[in-house]
């Protein structure tokens, strides 16, 4: 019986028998930390001129963002910025 990883003869030929538990052990490592770089950059891309903070409706439906805010992110009165509004409680909870 032969063993993962050993040398086998076929016909006078020598190839080596594939060992998948070893290569998926050598080659997981290697993809996992390429997809860390990659989300890490995506993040840091992300958060590099995009702010996130909390804010509460005002009369009239304004949201105001907070002077910090527009300084990090490099924003002046008239540009157009992209709102995406996640709801965090009803009022009254």
């Amino acid at each position: 019986m032969e063993e993962k990883g050993e040398i086998k003869e076929n016909k006078g030929e020598k190839s080596q028998g594939t060992d998948w538990a070893s290569l998926l052990g050598n080659v997981l490592p290697q993809i996992l930390a390429g997809l860390q770089d990659s989300f890490r950059d995506v993040l840091i891309t992300f958060f590099k001129r995009n702010v996130i903070f909390k804010a509460r409706i005002q009369a009239g439906r304004r949201i105001t963002i907070p002077q910090e805010e527009l300084e990090v992110a490099g924003i002046k009165e008239g540009d157009i910025v992209q709102v995406i509004i996640v709801p965090l409680k009803e009022k009254g909870e």
